[in-house]
């Protein structure tokens, strides 16, 4: 759960450690039943994604930003809400969710809190994974 990966939550209906209680890490893994992760456009900014799931603990976690670069890369242009639902669809089928939650450098959000923001920074299913999203280029190499 996010208690116990981070050492404790942020207050209720939150999604950020203040500055005076940040966690002891900065980054966990969290396995999570595919059925309990949505990827949902981000309202504010539709041609943007964020992820909605609940933990194992049995809490809520809304609205996240996605940080996943393979996710965020893939989806511009591609976060109309029918490709979402297959998206998710596919999600949703798999046996297995992990997630890589990390928090976020200090940020004041428009309406002025300031905090280390929950963030997803990775998406991974099993048994089989999203190959559009996962696609490795190899970055050429430079001889000095």
């Amino acid at each position: 759960s996010i208690v116990e990966g981070f050492s404790g939550s942020p207050e209720p209906g939150q999604k950020y450690y203040s500055l005076d209680s940040p966690p002891p890490v900065s980054l966990i893994t969290l396995s999570v039943a595919p059925r309990e992760f949505r990827i949902v456009p981000d309202l504010a900014k539709p041609e943007r994604i964020r992820a909605t799931f609940r933990d194992r603990s049995g809490r809520e976690f809304p609205f996240l930003s996605i940080t996943d670069l393979g996710f965020r890369d893939h989806m511009r242009g591609h976060a109309r809400p029918g490709e979402l639902a297959q998206w998710n669809h596919f999600i949703h089928s798999q046996d297995e969710l992990f997630l890589r939650i990390g928090i976020s450098r200090e940020h004041e959000a428009p309406d002025g809190r300031v905090g280390y923001w929950l963030q997803v920074n990775g998406i991974y299913t099993f048994p089989r994974y999203l190959k559009e999203v996962r696609r490795y280029q190899p970055t050429p190499h430079h001889a000095p």
